[in-house]
């Protein structure tokens, strides 16, 4: 195929908008018709003149919402996307629209894809060491132990409640003013709790439990 061929057979020959349903339907002389979710075109719209990549950038926000405001033509080549959430400078050549309706599929499935990926390496078990110093230590009998979390215990504010639970001294040890930290950082009680995490507490005022 010639040059002017490809030129040809990549300019659309209808593109519509369904705002309601939120994808923009482009049509070639082929007989091929493509639906591109308006969150597609947002989300490739930062490589601007550009043939889309086959991964979209882990910057680029979700925008399951966003809408097209307008599409403005430019010369005989592109398009202008205009998104109501103010981003204005998409330009979309001919040759990069025919790309990413072949690819839209493909593409979108690899976001889903990365996506679920993250979601359950969120969700995966978090594997803690603690360390316990001083009087913490002697009271406990304990100076490091390493422990799997439960999900529910999200931040050190979690934390200490859950090991107060435990039977024994816990509670009685754990009363008091303590100090925490994290990779020998000093932390607040709403800090989250990651995997991998060194936690070391020291108690450093004590409190009378009947």
């Amino acid at each position: 195929m010639s040059q002017q061929d490809n030129q040809t057979a990549e300019m659309p020959t209808g593109i519509k908008l369904h705002k309601v349903s939120r994808y923009l339907e482009v049509s070639y002389a082929s007989g091929e018709s493509f639906n591109l979710p308006f969150e597609y075109l947002r989300a490739f719209s930062l490589a601007a003149e550009e043939k889309v990549g086959r991964q979209i950038s882990g910057e680029t926000p979700d925008k399951p919402d966003v809408n097209i405001s307008a599409i403005n033509p430019v010369g005989s080549y592109a398009i202008q996307i205009l998104f109501d959430d103010g981003y204005e400078t998409g330009i979309y050549s001919w040759a990069r629209l025919y790309d990413m309706a072949l690819n839209v599929k493909h593409d979108w499935q690899d976001r889903d894809q990365t996506a679920t990926q993250e979601h359950e390496k969120v969700q995966d078990e978090r594997t803690i060491t603690l360390l316990y110093f001083a009087a913490l230590a002697e009271r406990l009998g304990l100076e490091s132990e390493t422990i799997t979390l439960a999900e529910e215990i999200k931040t050190i504010d979690d934390l200490i409640p859950w090991l107060m639970t435990r039977r024994g001294e816990w509670a009685r040890a754990l009363a008091g003013t303590l100090k925490i930290t994290v990779h020998r950082r000093f932390v607040g009680m709403a800090d989250l709790i990651r995997d991998g995490d060194e936690i070391a507490l020291v108690l450093v005022a004590e409190e009378n439990i009947p």
